[in-house]
């Protein structure tokens, strides 16, 4: 099996809780690869959804995509530039049962730590302001592993939770640093958080999935997500959380699978594609991965492993490519779930008009997967 051998892998740090913020900043900005490739400074907001706009020329320029012009499928013979040692270095490593997981820097990275004087990171700003506000940040890679076909459907359990645990460290790293003069984005008992993180997967070229070697990726910054913001919208339009309310809600029918510590597998009943899916945790003190305890994040990566496991055995099936994202709704949410959006149906003009035709019925997705998972 292809994978990155240690001896080729350049290694900064190996364990992320031994490394201050600020070292983990300026080994970013002293990085000349990822100095080349920084996006613009500045985002803008769409004044009738609130969508953030980042700006990157660069990133039309990655080598490795997985497809070009007049190709089908990837091809094998281009080989894999994670395997060949060819990234940016490593800032954490930890073994698991076969080789290792680590996390490196993004080399055409969404946000970038350009310097935080000026920031104007208030959403109550002018809507129709057209200057544009001050973007910063950090954006990261984590590989389950270093064998190039491993990945959350076909590890074992004991690997992807020290894959979780490990992400979980990067994430508390990152939001724990008033040094990172972001402003304060939420206020704990037990640490503030600075800044937003977003954590998300793309899997397949249809998604955004540039490389084949199974990672996931983690950006830290000013930038509120428009979905948190949703979110905490909910919340406070609905005096509920949505994790509450679709744990409450949703049709008993429509859940896969019942883990343990309050998590949940499920078909939520507004389901806009094929397979969609969410894991919705119960513990309403946990807005973020690293407030669960390890016997709930366990119950997580178990949930992870089998919805990706269900994916990659389903698409085919469906006589789709593989190609799906998972990203996780994080934040003053009072509770926080995984989405998994698999690309079972191309975006037409109704769904641009937010009127989704859907191709399946919940009942049948969810029959699709209890099938495999049961």
């Amino acid at each position: 099996m292809s994978q990155l051998k240690k001896e080729l892998a350049k290694i900064d740090f190996e364990d992320l809780g031994k490394v201050s913020f600020e070292d983990i900043i300026n080994n970013i900005t002293l990085d000349p690869s990822i100095a080349q490739h920084k996006p613009l400074s500045h985002y803008q907001v769409d004044p009738r959804s609130g969508d953030r706009v980042v700006y990157s020329e660069a990133r039309a320029k990655r080598p490795h995509d997985n497809v070009s012009v007049g190709e089908e499928k990837p091809t094998k013979s281009k080989g894999c530039v994670v395997c060949e040692g060819k990234t940016t270095s490593i800032i954490d490593i930890a073994s698991i049962s076969e080789g290792f997981t680590f996390i490196n820097k993004n080399l055409f990275p969404v946000t970038y730590p350009f310097g935080t004087e000026s920031l104007n990171e208030n959403l109550s700003y002018n809507p129709f302001a057209r200057t544009g506000r001050k973007a910063v940040g950090s954006h990261f890679l984590h590989w389950p592993s270093n064998l190039h076909d491993s990945d959350f459907h076909n590890m074992n359990q004991e690997d992807a939770l020290v894959v979780f645990e490990r992400l979980c460290m990067l994430e508390q790293k990152l939001l724990h640093s008033p040094d990172s003069g972001m402003t304060l984005s939420h206020k704990l008992p037990n640490g503030d958080h600075y800044g937003y993180i977003g954590v998300i997967k793309n899997v397949g070229r249809l998604v955004g999935g540039s490389l084949a070697h199974g990672h996931h990726q983690i950006m830290h910054t000013n930038i509120k997500p428009r979905r948190v913001e949703e979110d905490e919208g909910f919340r406070q339009n609905f005096g509920q959380n949505f994790s509450d309310y679709i744990l409450r809600e949703n049709p008993g029918e429509y859940t896969i699978k019942e883990y343990g510590h309050g998590v949940r597998l499920i078909v939520p009943y507004f389901m806009r594609r094929p397979l969609h899916a969410m894991i919705v945790v119960a513990d309403n003190s946990s807005g973020y991965l690293h407030h669960l305890s390890k016997a709930t994040l366990n119950y997580l990566c178990l949930a992870v492993r089998d919805v990706s496991r269900a994916v990659v055995e389903l698409m085919p099936r469906l006589d789709r490519e593989l190609a799906y994202n998972w990203i996780i709704h994080e934040g003053d949410l009072g509770g926080m779930y995984v989405e998994i959006l698999p690309w079972t149906q191309e975006m037409g003009g109704y769904e641009q008009l937010g009127i989704f035709l859907c191709q399946n019925t919940p009942e049948t997705s969810v029959k699709h997967y209890r099938e495999l998972l049961l």
